[in-house]
């Protein structure tokens, strides 16, 4: 087994980001993206009904390794609710964060439309920004990041700036409505030395397997014409053949960004400084039309039978049963169907000109209803999280086991571990002057040997009585690289 110790000059630059709305959509992109350009990261993260928060991100991050076939880091799982003042964190938690995390990514958001002021979208997207920046008053933020939407434009015609926001708009939904609010709270009251701001237009599957984890938005569209088209009967052409009038020209613009993409953007953006505390809109810069949607999903169904009425054109009173399920079921969307406004986004062309927005074209639509398909449009059960070792109560165990002579070092040693892969983790082997090793959560800002290794690699000694003898082989590394080489590869015996 060839492990890697290295040891870290990073100090205090190394501390934790704190990253909100890790489950959700954009989230998990996220998480994937930072932790594999080795930002370390903690994430906050409420139970559901089936799983705690361990059990939620190991689910994400199984997913991810399954797709790239290599394993992964893992980031530190805090069980919190944005909901809740000061995130509802144990104080234990609420000590570590403090001490751990100087930068912030708020993610967490809900998509619901409509509701009343006390419940969804307004408690997460408002209250739940609100408690994130008082959490941020209490330990020193050098950098706050702030997922908005590019829609806090409400229903505005024209191009949209990015320093725009405030002009007396009215909004199409609570949603837009509430995402506007907590921008302009973060803008106000956030006290950290950087406030930077994204502000993504419509977020789509990913552009390369047509992902998705969101049924909502173009993927509503896509789920109710698999349903509806195979239906309809067939022309002397053998085309399903769906009579209907939409009232648009069918040549409209409309702003749909992959989520892959948005994701690589704003992991690569919290590595600029000299973008933040900008507003970045993220937006296509060759945009989709209804048309070339409809054309895609022609070639993918072979059917037929759109017409474009305008936007002006009234409901005739003879809709086919397929227009009359499609208008019902979209009607959601409708005030979308009318305008989508031009987007600058001077931010994105002056840092990050060489990641161009994937196209959305016939072969990315085919990609999304392929997934779909396969996917169950949603309803396809997810591979629930499994791990063969509990990787922190097998490192307690050790460091409460160990024996092995110390007399070497001469001062406080640290010891940081990185394990990968399922139950992996970040944690801290610490030792003090009497001899005796702890296990800390987290990489201490101040270590200066770290270990990377595997989790499966770890399984064996859970078997092994001498657990002792493989913790001496890991300080007898430490050692010889502290004394001879910052970066060796060690043998540990299996």
């Amino acid at each position: 087994m060839i492990q890697r110790l290295c040891q870290s000059n990073l100090a205090s630059a190394d501390k934790y980001l704190l990253l909100t709305g890790a489950t959700g959509f954009v989230g998990r992109y996220l998480l994937r993206d930072l932790l594999t350009a080795g930002h370390r990261v903690a994430v906050v993260v409420r139970p559901d009904r089936k799983c705690d928060p361990q059990q939620r991100i190991e689910a994400v991050m199984q997913h991810w390794e399954r797709e790239s076939g290599h394993s992964l880091p893992r980031p530190i799982v805090i069980a919190g609710d944005v909901r809740k003042k000061l995130l509802g964190l144990s104080h234990q938690d609420w000590s570590w964060v403090r001490s751990s995390c100087d930068r912030v990514l708020h993610a967490a958001a809900v998509l619901t439309f409509f509701g009343e002021r006390e419940e969804e979208p307004w408690l997460t997207n408002v209250d739940g920004t609100k408690n994130v920046v008082a959490l941020c008053d209490h330990f020193d933020v050098s950098q706050f990041h702030f997922l908005s939407t590019a829609y806090v434009c409400g229903q505005r015609d024209g191009r949209i700036l990015e320093h725009d926001l405030d002009l007396g708009q009215q909004f199409r939904n609570d949603y837009e409505h509430s995402k506007f609010v907590a921008e302009r709270y973060v803008r106000d009251h956030c006290n950290a030395k950087s406030v930077t701001i994204y502000r993504p237009a419509v977020v789509v599957g990913d552009s390369k397997t047509g992902a998705t984890t969101s049924y909502h938005g173009l993927f509503l569209y896509l789920r109710l014409l698999a349903m509806l088209v195979p239906q309809q009967q067939r022309n002397a052409l053998g085309a399903h053949y769906t009579q209907i009038q939409l009232p648009m020209q069918g040549d409209e613009p409309r702003n749909l960004v992959p989520v892959d993409w948005v994701s690589q953007v704003i992991c690569y953006l919290i590595n600029k400084p000299a973008a933040h505390g900008e507003t970045i809109h993220l937006a296509p810069e060759v945009r989709t039309t209804p048309r070339s949607i409809v054309d895609s999903c022609y070639d993918y169904f072979n059917s037929c039978g759109v017409e474009y009425a305008g936007p002006n054109s009234p409901a005739d009173g003879h809709e086919s049963e397929f227009a009359k399920s499609f208008f019902a079921n979209t009607k959601i969307y409708q005030d979308y169907e009318r305008s989508d406004p031009e987007f600058e986004c001077a931010a994105i062309r002056r840092f990050c000109n060489h990641m161009p927005c994937p196209v959305v074209d016939e072969a990315m639509i085919h990609r999304f209803l392929d997934f779909g398909s396969s996917d169950q449009w949603g309803k396809k059960r997810a591979k629930p999280a499994s791990a063969a070792i509990d990787v922190e109560s097998t490192l307690v165990s050790i460091a409460r086991r160990t024996t092995v002579a110390t007399s070497r070092f001469g001062r406080d040693f640290d010891l940081a571990l990185d394990v990968l892969g399922p139950g992996g983790g970040q944690w801290t082997l610490s030792r003090d002057r009497q001899g005796c090793w702890s296990v800390v959560r987290g990489i201490l800002p101040t270590v200066t040997h770290l270990l990377q290794l595997n989790s499966v690699e770890l399984c064996p000694i859970q078997a092994r009585e001498n657990e002792s003898y493989w913790f001496g082989r890991v300080l007898d590394a430490a050692n010889f690289a502290e004394t001879n080489s910052p970066s060796i590869a060690m043998n540990v015996p299996k």
